[in-house]
């Protein structure tokens, strides 16, 4: 019932203050043809009525005193559990699936055009019947698949840009591959950046902007041994196409901050599977007229480019040989297997986008790259292809996992520091994290699963 505490029909006035269902008792007494003149009859079907009214209203406080209530500490632990669960999983898929990419490009170098066509096709199909099934299983509801698709259409264009300088910027080799790893990572500083501005306008601790100076060294210590190998390195030669992978990045990070602020604000309630549906078809479809450039950057005529593209689904979707000088049995099985985890790998990226923030996201994927570089140099994983080992990636893999605790560490010491502000009673004073300095409102959201990282 609304906010009324009296209810007025047929001239009667009926006290309706803490009684629920008032309306629905009264109305159904007016259906049994209750009259106010029949006089003592009528007066006892007033006081029964009363009666259960004040019986329903007991009932409901009754029940409401024996349901346990999580409290907002709770509630924010719980979250908080999961974005760790769900992080977690990013990093194993994603690990995984770089270790296999590699393969797959070690085993067929000459079809990148089929690669980069082939992943959001395949995700279009994945993605699509895993939605078809949570709706048909009832599993989620029409609201989770109501967004405006040209949003989708901004993050599948903002993806082929990425591709798209990526791929000139690589043009020629001119930039060693050492150097760029440590660009790609400097999405991180990007993302960083771009989250302060709207429509995210999120605050940063010194903490925090420590963490992300200490993550650019552990990169850097990763492959030292590699950049001092890398010589003839010229920048003034190689200015340019550095730039172009800087834009990529940029790009790159400009999609997420796009992403996290849908998930998070804009259509909090939205299906990661259906958002990335429908952001692989744009991918899909925007890729085509983009493979024409990219086909001229990599030095392939373009009478050859549907002829490459045929070759190259052969080799990785059954494994037939249309060069003998690629081994398309090994690339096949890879790839299958990098199709698996990608789909995990990009599932669990966007709920750690919504859960946590884009920030969170690239931090965690920067300590891919050492560990990845360390198991590129075991024979039982990459085989003959293995790299050699330097003792400096380890180095780099715990300067990089160190300034992962300090920019998340921040936020638990906070997250105790309420918890236990009582009984600390001030004996310990840490600087504020303004993104959880409203713990008891934020948890009030029973609709929410969203950490502000």
């Amino acid at each position: 019932m609304d906010n009324k505490t009296t209810l007025e029909i047929d001239n009667q006035t009926i006290n309706c203050e803490n009684k629920p269902n008032c309306e629905e008792y009264t109305l159904l007494n007016l259906k049994s043809n209750k009259n106010p003149d029949q006089g003592e009859d009528a007066n006892q079907n007033d006081q029964e009525f009363n009666n259960k009214l004040d019986l329903d209203s007991s009932n409901e406080e009754s029940l409401s005193e024996t349901i346990p209530k999580e409290t907002p500490n709770e509630k924010v632990n719980n979250k908080l559990f999961k974005l760790t669960i769900v992080i977690s999983l990013f990093f194993v898929s994603c690990t995984i699936y770089s270790l296999l990419l590699k393969k797959v490009a070690i085993a067929a170098p000459i079809y990148p055009f089929s690669l980069t066509q082939l992943s959001p096709l395949m995700g279009l199909i994945v993605y699509s019947l895993i939605t078809v099934a949570l709706y048909v299983g009832k599993k989620i509801k029409k609201e989770e698949l109501a967004f405006p698709k040209y949003k989708a259409f901004i993050i599948g264009l903002l993806f082929c840009l990425v591709n798209l300088f990526q791929n000139l910027g690589n043009r020629g080799n001119l930039v060693p591959g050492p150097y760029v790893m440590i660009i790609n990572n400097f999405v991180v500083i990007f993302s960083f950046l771009f989250e302060k501005l709207p429509p995210l306008r999120k605050k940063h601790t010194r903490y925090q902007y420590f963490s992300v100076v200490l993550l650019i060294i552990g990169i850097v210590t990763s492959v030292l041994s590699k950049l001092i190998a890398a010589r003839g390195f010229s920048m003034k030669k190689s200015l340019l196409y550095v730039l172009l992978i800087v834009c990529a990045n940029i790009f790159l990070s400009l999609s997420f901050i796009f992403i996290e602020w849908q998930l998070k604000t804009k259509h909090p309630k939205l299906a990661v599977q259906y958002l990335w549906s429908w952001v692989c078809f744009f991918q899909f479809l925007i890729g085509i007229p983009f493979s024409l450039l990219n086909a001229k950057i990599q030095g392939l005529d373009h009478s050859k480019i549907w002829s490459n593209f045929e070759q190259g689904v052969r080799c990785f979707v059954t494994g037939t040989n249309a060069n003998q000088s690629i081994n398309c049995h090994s690339a096949s099985i890879s790839w299958w297997f990098c199709i698996c985890f990608g789909m995990i790998y990009n599932l669990a990226m966007g709920v750690s986008t919504r859960l946590g923030s884009a920030t969170l996201v690239w931090l965690v994927k920067t300590m891919i790259l050492p560990t990845a570089t360390i198991l590129f140099s075991f024979k039982w994983v990459m085989g003959e292809n293995a790299t050699q080992f330097h003792g400096l990636v380890i180095l780099g893999f715990f300067l990089v996992l160190l300034s992962l605790l300090i920019y998340r560490g921040d936020n638990t010491v906070e997250f105790f520091k309420l918890k236990y502000s009582k009984k600390m009673n001030g004996f310990m004073k840490i600087p504020q994290n303004p993104n959880l300095s409203n713990l008891e409102s934020f948890s009030e959201d029973t609709d929410s699963d969203i950490i502000e990282i």
